[in-house]
C-alpha cells in the first residue's frame, strides 16, 4: 500500500503542465525515492521494462538515480544513466524475439518549422530515428508533406509508425494530433482502420485523461 501511494503520488505530478514546477521538492524526493526502491541497485545501464497496472503510468526516465548534485542546481536522471526500453505485452516481446521482421512502418514527423498553425518548431524531430539502433524499413512523411491526407492515407496500412508531431488535450473540445495543416481529433482517429501492431506518438500531452 505505501508504494502504491508513493508511485500515485509521484504520478500526479504529471496531470498538469505546471505540476512539476509547482512541487518541485516532492517531485525530487518521490522520484528519487523510487528510483532505489524499483531499480535494483547492481542493475546494468539498459533497461527493458515490462510494466504491469499503475506503472503503465510511471516515466521511469524521469526518475533520479543520483541526488548527490542537488546542491547545485541538476540531477542525474535514469534515463542519462542508459537505454530505458518498455515492452508493453510480454506475448509480443517473445513474438518478436522470434521474428524481428516488423514489417513496413511510417515516420511522420511535420516538424513545423516555419511555425505553422501557430506552433513551435519541432527540430529535434527530424532525428529521431537514427536513435534507433536497427534497421527498419519504413515510408517517411516529414515537414511539408506530412499533411492530415497523408497520414489518413498512409497510417492504416502501416505495420508500426512512429508520430513526431504536436498534441493537445482541450478538455472539453476533445483532444487533437497536428498535422503541417491541419488536425485529426480522437474520433478521426477511432475512425480509422487500423492495421499497426504498435504506433508511438512522441508529443505532449499524452499522458492526460483518466487512467482506467
Amino acid at each position: 500500500p505505501e508504494l502504491r501511494a508513493a508511485i500515485t503520488d509521484f504520478i500526479v505530478l504529471f496531470d498538469s503542465p505546471m505540476g512539476i514546477q509547482e512541487d518541485f521538492f516532492n517531485y525530487c524526493q518521490g522520484a528519487s525515492d523510487l528510483y532505489r526502491i524499483l531499480i535494483p541497485e547492481s542493475s546494468d545501464s539498459n533497461w527493458l521494462i515490462v510494466p504491469d497496472g499503475m506503472l503503465y503510468r510511471m516515466p521511469f526516465g524521469a526518475l533520479i538515480a543520483d541526488m548527490e548534485a542537488r546542491a547545485g542546481g541538476s540531477f542525474t536522471y535514469m534515463l542519462e544513466k542508459g537505454r530505458v526500453n518498455y515492452g508493453y505485452s510480454c506475448r509480443m516481446l517473445f513474438r518478436n524475439a522470434r521474428d524481428l521482421d516488423l514489417g513496413s512502418g511510417l515516420w511522420f514527423a511535420p516538424l513545423f518549422e516555419s511555425g505553422e498553425q501557430g506552433l513551435r518548431p519541432l527540430p529535434h524531430s527530424a532525428s529521431e530515428m537514427s536513435n534507433i539502433d536497427f534497421s527498419m524499413d519504413y515510408d517517411t512523411l516529414m515537414g511539408e508533406v506530412a499533411t492530415r491526407e497523408s497520414l489518413i492515407k498512409n497510417l492504416p496500412y502501416a505495420a508500426w509508425a512512429q508520430l513526431s508531431t504536436h498534441a493537445q488535450d482541450l478538455s472539453a473540445e476533445g483532444a487533437f494530433l497536428y498535422t503541417i495543416d491541419s488536425s485529426l481529433s480522437l474520433a478521426d482517429i477511432y475512425g480509422l482502420s487500423l492495421q499497426s501492431d504498435l504506433i508511438v506518438l512522441s508529443a505532449c500531452e499524452t499522458d492526460r485523461g483518466v487512467y482506467q
